[in-house]
């Protein structure tokens, strides 16, 4: 869960797989070691700030209410960016 601070794009990944850690099947595991290789391949990968780019502040919220079928909790959702560079995120069921 720590690497999703610096990766926001391996958020869904990780909350999905995380539902199965107590009991985990041979192709979940094939799904984290899929990740771990992406992970170790984008090593170079962070936030970039341009000299001149724009730093307006702009903020997206989602929500959907009670999507999931199992437990028709509802799933939030916020980015905020700094110019084009996400900052800041958050999702939560």
């Amino acid at each position: 869960l720590y690497l999703t601070i610096s990766q926001p794009n391996i958020c869904y990944v990780v909350h999905k797989m995380s539902q199965f850690v107590s009991n985990p099947r041979s192709y979940h595991m094939n799904a984290v070691n899929v990740l771990l290789k992406y992970l170790k391949n984008t090593t170079g990968q962070g936030i970039l700030f341009k000299a001149n780019s724009d730093t307006r502040l702009h903020a997206y919220v989602d929500v959907d209410w009670g999507s999931c079928i199992d437990s028709r909790r509802s799933t939030t959702c916020f980015y905020i960016f700094l110019g084009n560079s996400l900052v800041s995120w958050k999702t939560k069921r």
